[in-house]
């Protein structure tokens, strides 16, 4: 259920939405944050690595496929056991999943990683959330965060072409100063902290066969244009990466 706060709703993350948006570049492509946090995920080997709103599986696979983990993750939407499927096709079959509410989740003992992708730009405090990954997280443990950057150029796009969808965003969740903060107050030793990947749009569904074919053929030529473009700007990258160890 939704609390005062809340940007979306169980609802919103139902099977359509997890499977996913037209073109959108879903944290699974690894190339443009994954290798940035790779050796110090791989530092952490072993142990046992949680997802906070985990369904449907996907960044959870990417991850635990590629560095020996232990997957955990917890939803709280009507799709949760996508995330079983998927680590199961995966070829995890030990995969745990915590059904509810992440800020109602108490473990029983902390975790080695407590990760999330795409998730705290979905609350009006998502500095509360980020608190309850550290939480979760035991001493010398690692935070892994990844969120969409909807500034600047991203931005003006979504705020032309996909107003209604990025209602649902708090851009302030996408400053590298929320996360040096965060990372300040919870005593984290910042691992990496910074953009990903080159310029590209993407976009919640849209009715209308004009509407989609322009925002198509503007996702194209960006993805064109990023070829040229510097990688990992600002101004550009659809990614902020954080990765925080805590001391």
């Amino acid at each position: 259920m939704s609390r005062p706060g809340d940007l979306t709703h169980p609802a919103y993350w139902g099977r359509g939405r997890r499977h996913l948006d037209p073109g959108a570049p879903m944290p699974t492509d690894e190339a443009e944050w994954f290798p940035p946090v790779a050796g110090v995920l791989g530092e952490h080997a072993g142990g046992r690595f949680l997802e906070l709103g985990c369904a449907p599986g996907l960044v959870s696979a990417l991850v635990c496929t590629r560095v020996a983990f232990s997957p955990h993750g917890v939803d709280f939407s009507g799709d949760a056991d996508l995330y079983l499927e998927t680590l199961k096709a995966a070829g995890l079959c030990d995969a745990v999943l915590h059904r509810g509410d992440l800020r109602n989740f108490r473990p029983d003992r902390p975790f080695d990683v407590v990760a999330s992708f795409g998730l705290i730009e979905h609350f009006e405090d998502p500095a509360e959330i980020l608190d309850h990954h550290d939480r979760m997280l035991r001493n010398g443990g690692l935070c892994l965060v990844v969120v969409p950057n909807f500034r600047k150029v991203q931005f003006l796009y979504h705020r032309i072409f996909d107003r209604r969808d990025m209602a649902m965003h708090n851009t302030a969740a996408m400053t590298p100063r929320l996360f040096a903060d965060f990372a300040r107050r919870r005593g984290h030793r910042v691992r990496y902290l910074g953009y990903a990947g080159r310029l590209r749009f993407w976009n919640a569904p849209t009715k209308g066969w004009l509407p989609r074919a322009v925002k198509k053929g503007v996702r194209e030529a960006a993805l064109e244009l990023g070829r040229w473009l510097p990688a990992d700007h600002p101004w550009l990258t659809p990614w902020l990466v954080y990765a925080g160890e805590k001391r």
